[in-house]
Parts: C-alpha cells; structure tokens; sequence
C-alpha cells in the first residue's frame, strides 16, 4: 500500500502546476498546503521530485498579487461578519498560514499547526 501511495504521489509531483487546479495560495486546499505535503515527503523519503514541486509551488505563491488574496479576505469577513483583519490571521486561509508554511518548507521543520493537521 505505501509503495502505491508513493508511486502515486511522485505522478502528482511530476504534473504541471496547471493540472493542479489550485486557485489560491492558503494552507487549506490551497498551493501552499499542497507544498507543504510536498516538502514533508521529501523529508520522509528524499524524492527530488517533491521538494523541486514544493519550491515551484512556494515561488508561485509568493509571487502571487497579495492585494487581491487580501481583499478576497476583507470580503469574506465582511461577510462572515468577522473582523476585517481575522482572516488575515487564520493560519488555514490567511496570509499568516502562508508566511509560516513557508518558512516550514525553507527550514525543512514542521510547524505546529502542521503537526496538528496531521500533515507530517
């Protein structure tokens, strides 16, 4: 069973990052998330393919136009009746998860809310 699960994996760091249909960059069914996968299955198996997966992906991101990700948040508090800026601190779909999602990935260490996600 892990040999499949690898095997399977390896054919998902390979694709495209078009093929992903990942539209946001958040920890939660975003890019970085899906990086930080990436970067803990190099760890656990030092496979280049995920860690070179796991940088294009943080690269992407950060080169994402912040402006629209962070009114994207505004609008979503707003709705939610949420403080404008709670958003923007919630580690599954805001900025925070995703600075410290990448520093996760630089250090090579996960970090706790990592660990409670069960993504390590």
């Amino acid at each position: 069973m892990k040999t499949f699960a690898l095997e399977e994996l390896l054919k998902i760091a390979c694709q495209d990052l078009e093929k992903y249909a990942l539209t946001q960059p958040i920890v939660c069914h975003g890019l970085i998330g899906t990086a930080a996968i990436m970067s803990m299955m190099y760890i656990e198996t030092g496979r280049h393919e995920f860690i070179n997966k796991a940088i294009e992906m943080t690269k992407l991101c950060a080169s994402l136009d912040a402006t629209s990700f962070i009114d994207a948040d505004k609008k979503r508090s707003e709705t939610l009746n949420l403080h404008p800026r709670a958003t923007l601190h919630d580690y599954l779909e805001g900025y925070a998860g995703i600075l410290q999602t990448i520093l996760s990935i630089i250090e090579g260490i996960p970090n706790e809310n990592e660990m409670r996600l069960l993504i390590v």
